[in-house]
């Protein structure tokens, strides 16, 4: 069976992993560039392209999401994940 992320499965569980990831800004950084560089909204499909290709898993992305999420600097609804910082305010 394919291994296939979903963006559901990326930002709407809890962490999987129970300790943020080494470099928390390192990673919220890097998840501002992937929507930065997609034009600040990208569709689940998308999403799961962008966030796989940059490195990422549900294990790094889920605590840093959900600790942007917190903060108000990004947002998840069923048309995708928006960014609302930096370039994207």
């Amino acid at each position: 069976m394919p291994r296939t992320l979903t963006l559901a499965l990326l930002l709407a569980t809890p962490a999987l992993a129970d300790t943020a990831p080494p470099d928390m800004a390192a990673q919220k950084d890097k998840v501002i560039a992937v929507l930065e560089a997609n034009g600040c909204t990208l569709a689940p499909d998308a999403a799961e392209k962008a966030f796989t290709d940059a490195g990422f898993t549900p294990e790094t992305l889920n605590p840093v999401a959900d600790a942007m999420m917190a903060e108000g600097t990004l947002s998840f609804d069923s048309s995708g994940i928006t960014l609302k910082t930096g370039k994207c305010k």
